[in-house]
């Protein structure tokens, strides 16, 4: 059996926490096929091993405050991929220095970033 190609576009979605995956994936399927990952190791083994048209990245991967996220966002711009960081707090311009596409605070994620994206 021939396996049909998907027309959809991929999705990379990045957070340490399964709720926010819950919400925000529901909202992106209509247009992309998803992959999800919990841990910056994860997210970085899939940018190794498959191609992205947009990688979503929380700040904070492992609840410590250290900024994870922002690895996520330099693997992914030197792939090529575009890139959107969030975050409950204000980072853009960590999110601008490591040459993400867009930073957008999680409560925007979840209302407008299917129309954006």
């Amino acid at each position: 059996m021939i396996k049909k190609k998907s027309s959809k576009r991929k999705l990379l979605l990045v957070d340490d926490m399964k709720e926010v995956h819950d919400k925000i994936i529901p909202d992106f399927l209509k247009a992309y096929d998803i992959d999800s990952a919990f841990t910056l190791q994860d997210a970085l083994r899939k940018l190794k091993e498959n191609k992205y048209d947009l990688v979503i990245s929380d700040y904070n991967l492992s609840g410590n405050g250290n900024g994870e996220g922002i690895g996520v966002i330099r693997v992914a711009k030197e792939r090529g991929y575009r890139a959107l960081l969030m975050s409950t707090e204000n980072h853009r311009q960590e999110a601008r220095d490591a040459g993400a596409t867009g930073f957008m605070f999680k409560k925007d994620v979840y209302k407008h970033a299917p129309k954006r994206y």
